[in-house]
């Protein structure tokens, strides 16, 4: 039940106050002196009083006991006991807590419950006057408050609701046993700032086993599926093994017509994750994440034009396949890793790396 106050009608200059209900009876509330004076808060459910004489019409209430906010039972209101009286300062009544009178201090505390129950209400206080900071935050402010409370009893529910978050997705314990028998793939871009060639996105693909990534530059998103054409038939021919599993988010670039025909013709089974879930494709987005890295830091460190970011890309590629991975338990990738590839014992100390990455260095 909402209570307003009559636009006639002024609390504090006559004796007899008139109030008007937002339902479908109408109350009116009448003092009969100054001494017992009605303010009304707009903003409470009900208002409770002493002497019923004083309302011309009211409804009593089934509640036995009235308590306060913490749960703790106040006197009984029938009683008329006066409980404490304040100053009023302004629109507040203001309860001096420093006086020199013992009884006034001693009857303020007797009104605030137990230690425990004071200290309770102080840390919810202080809880909302900080804007739900969290109770381990309060602990470290007001240690003091704390002492003969445990934080774990406190519970804000205003807090789940306005701090909720989504449930973290669980880390994938799967890996790969053979190379090329799971390839993630994923477009990034489109670059503010065109490549010397052109190029505003990149395509990566990324073995499951090895971690090993292949970077390709591209100036339109269309281009993904001739790359993977080109990708599947540089493993097919270098490393003498066939893709099984290609997955992928649900990008149009991946959607189109020449891919779909391309991977059922070759028994490449595609996989994508669901809409608008990047985390199922956590594989080509943290290393997306750290090609873009590797590529900030390579160009703040060599005071670089941004416009060279594609051939700082692929750099970083080469730079990333050959630094310990904890996929590997922290070892370098070696030629052991990959499958054999043909004709490797006439190739020249050191160069068999750089064909193993597809890529080469920047110098």
């Amino acid at each position: 039940m909402n209570i307003v106050l009559s636009s006639q009608t002024n609390a504090f200059s006559s004796p007899s106050s008139k109030i008007a209900t937002t339902g479908s009876h109408d109350y009116v509330l009448h003092s009969s002196s100054k001494k017992h004076i009605w303010v009304i808060d707009t903003g409470a459910t009900d208002h409770m009083t002493f002497d019923p004489g004083q309302c011309t019409s009211h409804t009593p209430s089934s509640q036995l006991v009235v308590s306060n906010a913490n749960g703790t039972p106040s006197p009984d209101i029938l009683s008329s006991k006066t409980i404490d009286c304040g100053t009023r300062m302004g629109k507040l009544y203001y309860l001096d807590l420093a006086s020199d009178s013992e009884a006034s201090l001693s009857q303020a505390y007797k009104i605030g419950g137990t230690s425990v129950e004071k200290q309770t209400s102080a840390v919810w206080l202080w809880h909302r006057r900080l804007g739900h900071a969290s109770f381990g935050y309060l602990q470290k402010l007001f240690p003091s408050l704390f002492s003969q409370l445990d934080i774990s009893s406190f519970t804000c529910d205003i807090c789940e609701l306005a701090k909720s978050h989504r449930v973290p997705f669980p880390l994938s314990s799967h890996k790969s046993l053979v190379p090329f028998s799971l390839v993630h793939s994923d477009v990034w871009g489109p670059a503010k700032i065109t490549t010397l060639g052109g190029a505003r996105w990149f395509v990566t693909f990324i073995d499951d086993c090895t971690r090993m990534t292949w970077v390709s530059l591209l100036q339109t998103k269309g281009e993904v599926s001739s790359k993977f054409q080109q990708f599947y038939q540089m493993v097919e021919t270098q490393f003498y093994t066939r893709i099984q599993v290609l997955r992928f988010d649900n990008g149009g670039e991946f959607l189109n017509h020449d891919l779909n025909q391309f991977l059922p013709n070759h028994g490449i089974i595609h996989q994508r994750s669901c809409p608008y879930t990047l985390q199922q494709n956590s594989v080509a987005e943290r290393k997306n994440r750290h090609l873009l890295e590797v590529v900030r830091a390579s160009l703040f460190g060599a005071n670089m034009p941004r416009s060279f970011w594609g051939e700082v890309v692929l750099s970083a590629a080469y730079l990333i396949n050959r630094i310990p991975s904890s996929i590997l338990n922290f070892q370098n990738l070696s030629s052991n890793t990959l499958p054999p590839s043909p004709n490797t014992s006439y190739q020249k100390p050191g160069t068999l790396d750089l064909w193993l990455c597809g890529l080469r260095p920047l110098t």
